[in-house]
């Protein structure tokens, strides 16, 4: 009988913005995670405060999740709660199954305040018209519906966003960060989408 792995190698990127016309280089790094065995494992024993981190972490995720929710919905109360939980859309199991870029749920008025300042910082940055910048902002927007399936151009909006990442100010990046993390894993998720004859 094979022993149970209780943790594994996972590759770590960690990405910087410039900072006063510079740019430390990004960090790669193999880093000890721990596997679901693991986790298994710290939830049987006896180590409380490894037990209260895991379900920290964990609710921190489900709170994320609903504030997704209470963001899009002005009048959204205790009642609006009780009516998803019902529809099973705010537990664990839900957000368990949702595609890593969806755990976050981002409105059209986070994208659209997103794509504001996008059209206003990137074209100083690119040298692109505006014209231009906001045709890619619309994409944005839009959650590249008319461009899914394209990976030439998705990669050049994503090549996009990591410029604007870089050269826009920290408190903008800061302001738009959950609607920056949601679209680069968006464009990653569409990027690693195959098609071929074989699969239809």
């Amino acid at each position: 009988m094979s022993e149970v792995q209780t943790s594994r190698v996972g590759e770590l990127t960690f990405n910087f913005r410039t900072k006063d016309g510079l740019k430390r280089n990004s960090v790669n790094i193999e880093a000890i995670l721990p596997t679901s065995a693991g986790l298994i494992e710290v939830l049987s024993s006896e180590d409380n405060k490894q037990k209260e981190l895991i379900v920290d972490l964990v609710a921190s995720a489900l709170s994320s999740h609903i504030r997704g929710y209470v963001e899009t919905d002005l009048d959204f109360n205790q009642d609006s709660y009780n009516a998803l939980l019902v529809e099973g859309k705010v537990d664990l199991a839900f957000l368990a199954n949702l595609p890593k870029s969806e755990r976050n749920t981002i409105s059209k008025e986070n994208l659209e305040d997103f794509a504001k300042d996008y059209i206003a910082v990137m074209p100083e940055v690119t040298g692109k018209d505006v014209k231009r910048i906001t045709s890619a902002a619309g994409l944005f927007v839009e959650r590249f519906k008319r461009v899914a399936g394209d990976n030439a151009v998705l990669a050049v909006l994503q090549q996009q966003l990591e410029v604007f990442v870089e050269h826009a100010p920290e408190e903008v990046t800061a302001k738009h960060e959950r609607v920056i993390s949601y679209l680069a894993d968006k464009l990653t998720e569409l990027q690693e989408i195959r098609v071929t004859a074989d699969a239809l």
